[in-house]
């Protein structure tokens, strides 16, 4: 079974993308500029590479967009608002290269929370984790006039209630992808769970808080500072959109009976 994401690796679809592609967007953000790069296994949806400049002492992070090449603007402009709140990439650059929407930012070094977790061999994992609490205070503490999706300036494209989420939900258990994954009897016993627990989703949804999306321990990176744990950054913004926090705490949550 999967553990915080711990297949969710997608390194072989990296190695894809041709290496002159890379190079162009490198070279097209720092012209004339020596430069060495690593490409960071373990991204999902977007390629993420280690970029040290000659003559610069701190790396940058290249974060090259694949799947929703959209989602560079929405995650540009969450930077915007949560910069100097919470520790977030914060963009230098960004644009488009050979049909690839990039961005560079900071580099957030550490390792995620899901390694340290897995590790279990931290001694103040309450403190990490009140940490994460405060964190998500301040992100909920972000208000917006209505609830639902943004587009990619953070206007609101699509708002969110019980229909669209029950379609959602009914839609993403009859792709094939789904059911590659999961047996006919299962899903039909988890649309069963749902049919009977469908009552508790709420009619009218007003909460318009920011919503990370996907906030779980894969994409909070923490670092080791004078022998003490501490949350160093809180990556991948693309699934972001307004709504309730219960979102993000169930996310957070989902893992808990591994831990």
């Amino acid at each position: 079974m999967t553990i915080f994401k711990n297949d969710w690796e997608k390194t072989e679809e990296v190695y894809k993308l041709p290496i002159h592609i890379i190079e162009n967007i490198i070279i097209q953000a720092f012209p004339e500029t020596n430069y060495s790069y690593q490409i960071i296994p373990g991204g999902c949806s977007n390629i993420n590479i280690k970029l040290n400049l000659e003559g610069i002492n701190n790396p940058y992070l290249l974060r090259i967009y694949i799947h929703n090449k959209q989602a560079m603007y929405k995650e540009k402009n969450i930077s915007k608002l949560l910069k100097n709140k919470i520790p977030i990439p914060i963009f230098f650059h960004s644009g488009i290269c050979d049909g690839y929407h990039f961005a560079i930012n900071n580099y957030i070094s550490g390792i995620t929370l899901r390694e340290l977790l897995l590790k279990n061999n931290t001694n103040n994992i309450d403190d990490i984790m009140y940490q994460v609490g405060k964190i998500l205070s301040i992100i909920t503490s972000i208000k917006f006039k209505n609830n639902g999706f943004f587009d990619k300036d953070l206007n609101i494209s699509e708002e969110t209630n019980k229909d669209n989420i029950i379609t959602f939900f009914k839609n993403s258990l009859n792709l094939i992808d789904t059911k590659k994954l999961i047996d006919s009897e299962l899903i039909h016993n988890i649309n069963i769970y749902f049919d009977k627990n469908v009552k508790f989703i709420p009619n009218n949804n007003t909460e318009s808080s920011l919503v990370h999306g996907d906030f779980d321990p894969a994409n909070i990176m923490v670092d080791n500072i004078n022998g003490k744990w501490i949350v160093s950054g809180v990556l991948d913004w693309e699934f972001s959109f307004s709504g309730t926090i219960l979102w993000d705490i169930a996310n957070m949550l989902r893992y808990s009976f591994k831990t």
